[in-house]
């Protein structure tokens, strides 16, 4: 089983130019223009530009025309990256995880900068959305021949609101640490009599809490 988390860092602690003038024109619109943004596809393309090639071009597939450009940043550049991880030993299933939320509490941060700049201190709500809308039109839909791809909504979990969870607000706690392990194990668990190549987590089946405590058995 492989877990992989990854192009999170891309967007909050080194944005490439692009990227910081895509996420400024989501920032910019309404909440309702994100969650109901529609992406038709993205360019079957890696991105060798410092995100202003391909992932560029698919904002001409998307309206608002800023959501191609993370569904190909989160999508088809994260397949480009599993392929190339996976090409020599396929692992069985591989859980790709869409970001947690950061901490809603303004505690201190050394991401303090960068979530105030996001518009997160006033209203986090924009941003959650924008998380919850990448992992429908883009971390769903990843798919890896020959292996099961299991989308994983870590924001189920790390909602925001318990300050516990969190060190400097963007970080998982001992605590935090604990619920996403025991939520992995879950869907690790809860999938290993499905299909190899079905993907079986979506937003509404997806539980919002782990449901056993694997951490605590393994004593």
């Amino acid at each position: 089983v492989l877990v992989v988390s990854i192009g999170g860092n891309d967007v909050a602690m080194l944005p490439m130019p692009c990227t910081i003038l895509a996420m400024a024109g989501l920032l910019l619109l309404p909440t309702s223009c994100v969650e109901h943004g529609c992406s038709l596809c993205t360019v079957p393309l890696d991105d060798c530009c410092c995100g202003c090639g391909a992932s560029v071009a698919s904002c001409f597939c998307a309206c608002p025309p800023c959501l191609g450009y993370f569904a190909h940043l989160f999508k088809t550049r994260v397949e480009y990256y599993l392929r190339a991880l996976t090409s020599r030993t396929k692992p069985r299933k591989i859980l790709v995880c869409m970001i947690y939320y950061p901490g809603e509490a303004p505690t201190p941060s050394w991401a303090g900068g960068a979530l105030g700049a996001m518009g997160y201190n006033k209203d986090p709500a924009k941003l959650q959305t924008f998380i919850r809308k990448t992992f429908t039109d883009a971390t769903s839909k990843i798919r890896i021949p020959g292996t099961q791809v299991i989308p994983v909504p870590l924001f189920n979990v790390l909602d925001g609101k318990r300050t516990a969870d969190y060190v400097a607000r963007v970080e998982p706690s001992a605590q935090g640490g604990r619920v996403m392990a025991e939520f992995l194990l879950d869907l690790i668990h809860q999938s290993t009599n499905t299909n190899n190549n079905e993907v079986v987590v979506t937003m509404d089946k997806v539980p919002t809490a782990p449901q056993t405590s694997y951490m605590q058995d393994r004593r």
